[in-house]
């Protein structure tokens, strides 16, 4: 049986419209802090099956944040291309 899972968008402030435009939720961070609890919920959240991350916001993500993403079947930690 399929499941279908929701793809989560973290962005930048101001950089959230496009990616809600084409239907995906969308939460701006603006620091650590905010980032780290968005990921920690999200691995908590099976509805969720990937999180899209801006590059440019990976060295503020916790290391072990991190590494629970990698060892998680899901959601899928992705990130993508600023600028």
């Amino acid at each position: 049986m399929s499941e279908n899972k929701s793809l989560l968008v973290l962005s930048n402030q101001g950089a959230e419209d496009g990616w809600r435009l084409g239907g995906s939720t969308a939460v701006t961070v603006s620091n650590a802090d905010e980032l780290n609890r968005e990921l920690e919920s999200a691995l908590g959240n099976e509805s969720i099956g990937i999180v899209a991350l801006p590059e440019n916001l990976r060295g503020m993500a916790s290391k072990n944040i991190l590494s629970a993403f990698e060892k998680a079947p899901f959601p899928i930690l992705f990130f993508y291309p600023t600028g």
